[in-house]
């Protein structure tokens, strides 16, 4: 079986140059499903929060991520008002959630380099920011809002 990879960048439209984050390079190994394995799923983590940016590689199990694309749309239409996006590599985290009036609230912290090095971020934008982002993940990977 092969890999199948997308290299696109999803990213947040915050409108800000201060407060960023996106998510790319996503690679799914079809043999590592296949088998079981729930590291199957690879991706990259940029945050970038006032001064201070920091790229991370996520591992995930392509199920989990589809259901956090999922969670995202519904975060986006007020179903729920938290969503998160946890690492199995080194615990990665990354929170969205959603205030009654549209303050979309990003906040975690993401490691890299073997846990070397953190970043440690809190962030608001506006539930905008949400809509681009959450639709492109979820018709590249699940089929058409």
């Amino acid at each position: 079986m092969q890999n199948d990879e997308k290299t696109e960048s999803y990213s947040l439209d915050t409108n800000c140059e201060q407060t960023q984050l996106s998510i790319s390079n996503i690679s799914v190994s079809e043999s590592d499903v296949g088998i079981g394995n729930p590291y199957n799923t690879y991706f990259t983590v940029r945050v970038k929060s006032g001064d201070f940016e920091r790229v991370s590689n996520f591992e995930y199990d392509i199920k989990d991520f589809l259901d956090f694309i999922r969670s995202l749309k519904d975060l986006y239409d007020f179903k729920v008002d938290c969503v998160e996006l946890n690492d199995i590599g080194y615990g990665s985290k990354i929170e969205f959630s959603m205030g009654k009036t549209g303050l979309l609230g990003v906040s975690g912290i993401i490691y890299g380099g073997a846990r070397e090095h953190s970043l440690e971020f809190n962030f608001g934008t506006d539930q905008t920011a949400l809509e681009h982002f959450s639709r492109r993940l979820y018709n590249d990977f699940i089929g058409n809002m």
